[in-house]
């Protein structure tokens, strides 16, 4: 699994920096990156991160662990850029999960096909929710 790192690696002065401490970073945006299913607005809010307000490594761990608990996505990681201006970036990368299209049964002889797919109703995935692979 993806790990948040780079976040709080050299950002600039953060609130509350007091001497001989690691100055915490605020970052200026959120990017997305990787993200199709889901709008970036919704990552964003999902992981609970807010640009402009200073963020340390639990507010990382408390993002990442959001966005895996949300069921969307296989692996998710943080870094920080600077944009061409010079301001602060934090980019979450997101790989999403497979998303479930379309399922068939084969090979039912002695029910119809309709009765056995009632069967499995409560069972079997819903088209358009993300799966788990094998």
């Amino acid at each position: 699994m993806a790990q948040g790192g780079g976040a709080g690696a050299g950002a600039g002065a953060g609130a509350g920096a007091g001497p001989g401490s690691v100055p915490v970073p605020v970052p200026d945006s959120i990017a997305v990156v990787g993200q199709r299913r889901n709008s970036a607005t919704a990552v964003i809010q999902l992981s609970g991160l807010v640009p402009g307000r200073a963020i340390n490594y639990r507010d990382v761990q408390r993002a990442i662990q959001a966005l895996y608990q949300s069921g969307q996505f296989d692996d998710v990681a943080m870094t920080q850029a600077r944009s061409p201006a010079g301001k602060s970036v934090l980019v979450i990368h997101v790989k999403e999960r497979p998303e479930l299209v379309k399922w068939a049964i084969r090979g039912v002889q002695r029910l119809s096909e309709r009765s056995v797919r009632c069967a499995t109703r409560c069972s079997s995935p819903k088209t358009g929710r993300s799966i788990s692979p094998p």
